[in-house]
């Protein structure tokens, strides 16, 4: 018993050391760097992917806004997602995720124009698949995939909140069926649409301000 609580004692104490410190850390950050932090926003990739981090609910509803499929549920998420190539060069998702279905997801947030080109969709893709089967397991096991740029300006130029790209026939336009997804999010929009509200949320630098709960936590 005494044992017991010697060590809900030292647990106690532990805890309170590292408050402590915590709170000292704070008050002793530099002001510039306070200032810096207070301007950041989830469209920043390093700051959203530490938001991210630990946040599946955060990923499915901005899953479900863009895809507007309200039932998305995600089984499976991790930011900074590495996938490693063993012939060329590997890539690291901002966000990669997993439904109920199986579906897979690639999101990546892109402030500037260049690295958010479609080849680069591409190849995120085919990294995606080349890594889904086992040796000797069907084709039909391939998941479908989304990667989902989205982006400060509008980068595919087209005045719209969202591209959405799939392999068609050339002359028919009748749809391959591959279950392949490369998505554009346009983040100039400012509609009052749930697509709209929620680059507003992406961009904002005061939580309070935030249209959806969820990020707001």
């Amino acid at each position: 018993m005494v044992k017991r609580m010697q060590s809900g004692a030292r647990k106690a104490d532990k805890t309170v050391v590292r408050k402590a410190r915590a709170r000292r850390s704070a008050s002793a950050m530099k002001p510039e760097y306070l200032a810096e932090l207070e301007q950041m926003r989830l469209m920043d990739d390093t700051f959203m992917s530490k938001c991210l981090e630990d946040a599946p609910e955060c990923i499915e509803l901005i899953l479900q806004v863009i895809l507007g499929k309200k039932d998305l549920k995600v089984v499976k998420s991790q930011t900074e997602y590495p996938i490693k190539s063993l012939q060329g060069r590997g890539v690291r998702f901002d966000v990669f995720a997993r439904d109920s279905e199986g579906r897979e997801y690639d999101i990546e947030i892109q402030r500037a124009d260049k690295g958010a080109e479609p080849k680069r969709a591409r190849y995120n893709s085919a990294l995606m698949d080349a890594n889904a089967l086992k040796s000797g397991e069907d084709f039909g096991k391939l998941r479908d995939t989304y990667v989902i740029f989205i982006t400060e300006d509008d980068v595919m130029g087209g005045g719209r909140e969202v591209y959405s790209y799939s392999r068609r026939e050339d002359e028919t336009g009748e749809a391959l069926g591959d279950g392949t997804h490369i998505i554009y999010v346009n983040g100039a929009t400012r509609s009052e649409t749930e697509i709209g509200r929620l680059i507003h949320d992406l961009l904002c630098r005061d939580a309070a301000e935030m249209y959806f709960d969820v990020l707001r936590k």
